[in-house]
């Protein structure tokens, strides 16, 4: 097989999101979705672990493990994956920062972690739009919202997002940028 110049990369995407059904049996919810994420350049950390997962070999093995958080930065997961968060009852903080093909698909799909999804953080993901942000309403868990450099929200719907913010997210801390660039408030170790 050869490669020509200029052949695009969706169909390696969508190798690497495609969810397998089979793997989900043999390991389980939660390991089967930490291996999606870090096969595709995202970060992991599992409840009563402190360190991120950084590393596909560096997954615990045990079943009864149950994702916590998700540190999707420059990642590239899309929304073909996203199924694997189906079965997933225990991610509190998710982290889509600067990854590409993150849409408002994706922001729909946040709904397989309702019940548990308590801080979510989108920023610098440029196909989210109004259209998505409104979706995110409907995670009644969710304590604190992040909202940074979307590209695909104008001025004025920044400026809607924020005079309804307490009516959209009533029982949610939200921070709404639209210009300024500030970094992330976490650190992510090197990949390992």
């Amino acid at each position: 097989m050869f490669f020509r110049r200029g052949i695009s990369f969706s169909y390696v995407y969508w190798i690497w999101n495609r969810v397998d059904r089979k793997r989900i049996a043999e390991v389980g919810h939660d390991i089967a979705c930490a291996e999606w994420l870090l096969r595709n350049s995202a970060y992991v950390r599992f409840h009563g672990r402190p360190q991120l997962i950084t590393g596909y070999y560096a997954i615990p093995t045990a079943r009864s493990l149950k994702l916590s958080e998700i540190h999707a930065v420059n990642s590239g997961i899309t929304v073909d994956g996203f199924p694997y968060l189906k079965g997933v009852d225990a991610v509190e903080k998710v982290y889509l920062i600067n990854s590409k093909m993150i849409d408002n698909h994706c922001l729909d799909a946040l709904k397989y972690i309702s019940d548990s999804l308590k801080h979510l953080e989108v920023e610098r993901c440029p196909d989210v739009t109004i259209t998505g942000i409104q979706l995110l309403a409907r995670l009644k868990s969710l304590r604190y919202l992040r909202l940074h450099l979307l590209e695909g929200v104008t001025e004025s719907e920044w400026k809607l997002l924020k005079d309804n913010a307490k009516e959209l997210f009533p029982n949610c801390e939200t921070v709404f940028e639209a210009a300024k660039f500030i970094e992330a408030e976490h650190e992510l170790p090197p990949p390992s």
